[in-house]
């Protein structure tokens, strides 16, 4: 049997709302880090450098490199509460819009999703300068989560009738995720020598795709569903 596409939990006001939260959140992530950049007082390279030295605290060498890289954003305050207040508000916008007909795929998929949000509020709580190895364990924490999260909602939502495009754009960058993540790690170990900056962008920039990819679709009128079609018919 195939199934119909699946209900979202709430009312269509609350669905509406979420909607809106995540649309918005994924667009103020981009816009803020892109300010964050424009106003740097330190040499910054986008290609090389974490997303994170964007968030540093303080002015001066941060030792996260070698040698040490001097870092200097004014605007790391501002971009540490997008990060915090974005986090929350994903995590229970995407619970608001849970979907119901995918079974405990699709709701273990969202709960995923939603720790992988409160660990980018997490990371805007702790600046790398301040608080460097909490710092790495909840961005590599939200990252698992992130990448597990896409790849079984997309599975999940596969399983639906009216939902496999879609599935299909989720898996993706599930998949983009994963392999970034997998590019990270090596990075990271020394093992290949990528710009960092560019392959961590490579993790961050597919949950943020998702926020707005997902809250445009709860912003979609609704359409009928498709009757159940048995097998062999």
């Amino acid at each position: 049997m195939v199934e119909t596409a699946p209900q979202v939990s709430g009312t269509p006001p609350r669905r509406r709302s979420a909607g809106v939260v995540l649309v918005a959140s994924g667009l103020a992530l981009f816009v803020v880090e892109l300010v964050a950049v424009l106003t740097v007082r330190a040499p910054y390279d986008l290609a090389l450098q974490a997303v994170s030295d964007l968030g540093a605290s303080r002015c001066g060498p941060l030792d996260t490199y070698d040698p040490p890289v001097e870092v200097c954003s004014p605007a790391a305050a501002f971009l540490n509460g997008t990060w915090v207040l974005t986090g929350v508000l994903v995590a229970v916008a995407a619970w608001v819009l849970r979907p119901r007909a995918t079974g405990t795929a699709g709701t273990l998929s969202v709960l995923l999703l939603a720790v992988a949000a409160l660990a980018q509020a997490g990371v805007g709580l702790l600046p790398v300068d301040e608080a460097l190895e909490p710092h790495l364990l909840v961005a590599l924490g939200g990252f698992l989560a992130q990448l597990v999260g896409l790849l079984l909602l997309g599975v999940a939502l596969g399983r639906v009738a009216d939902s496999r495009g879609y599935a299909t754009v989720v898996l993706g960058l599930g998949v983009v995720t994963a392999v970034a993540a997998g590019l990270l790690v090596v990075t990271t170990a020394g093992l290949l020598h990528l710009p960092l900056g560019l392959v961590e962008r490579a993790v961050i920039y597919p949950f943020q795709v998702w926020m707005v990819v997902h809250g445009l679709r709860a912003l979609a009128p609704a359409t009928p569903a498709t009757p159940a079609v048995p097998a062999g018919q």
